[in-house]
């Protein structure tokens, strides 16, 4: 099979510049390091504050289907969107943030074209 190409020569030029993402440290690293009890962290989109309580019932209440595997195409979502938004199902991509949308993108092969962020909840999807 033939290497592809580059993502240098696919990225478009306004994103070379751009830094990639460095993790912050994990709180067991930083708590050991300087002997702190109680550490907050705000990066990583993680907070001080437990889960809701309707976020901690609603998962209980799942818990018991946890031996089915969830659905990879996200197809209730996407109808949901689908109706809510009113475009194709098709024309939904959710993923589990961004990364993993990247590389689903990035393992489809380079015939996908970037056409830039939707700006708001009722924007068109093109194509």
């Amino acid at each position: 099979m033939e290497p592809g190409p580059h993502l240098q020569q696919l990225a478009r030029a306004a994103l070379a510049g751009v830094a990639p993402y460095t993790p912050g440290r994990p709180v067991d690293d930083v708590r050991r390091e300087l002997g702190l009890e109680r550490i907050v962290k705000l990066a990583s989109n993680e907070g001080p504050h437990p889960p809701f309580p309707a976020a901690v019932e609603a998962i209980r209440e799942i818990a018991g289907q946890m031996r089915v595997y969830p659905d990879p195409g996200c197809w209730a979502l996407r109808d949901a969107l689908s109706a809510r938004l009113g475009v194709s199902a098709e024309a939904i991509m959710p993923g589990n943030g961004v990364d993993s949308i990247i590389k689903l993108l990035w393992s489809r092969g380079t015939s996908w074209r970037w056409r830039g962020p939707r700006s708001s909840p009722g924007a068109r999807a093109r194509g």
